[in-house]
């Protein structure tokens, strides 16, 4: 059984046209056209993107400084001594053994 007795010679053809069709469709299609800027144009696309590149300066100025870490205060200085309530139980002298 061949593709011949399943399907009609017209609807081979027809499915080969359309096939070809939009391939060919597919190759010829060309993206539109640029549109190229008038000099007017082009000198305010230029002015707007130096002041957006100002604005940009003016907002980032002082970022690196500004965004560094300062951890919140706890009170606590480690060159401070506190009282014996807060000394670790290890640092406490062990009772010597009376003999």
């Amino acid at each position: 059984m061949s593709i011949r007795d399943l399907f009609p010679h017209q609807v081979i053809r027809f499915a080969l046209a359309v096939i070809f069709g939009l391939l060919l469709a597919g190759c010829h299609s060309q993206p539109p056209a640029q549109h190229q800027p008038t000099a007017e144009e082009q000198r305010k696309l230029d002015e707007d993107y130096k002041k957006t590149m100002e604005e940009q300066k003016k907002l980032t100025s002082g970022y690196d400084k500004s965004m560094q870490y300062t951890p919140p205060s706890t009170g606590y200085t480690p060159s401070k001594k506190r009282s014996g309530s807060q000394k670790s139980p290890s640092s406490k002298p062990q009772p010597q053994p009376q003999k």
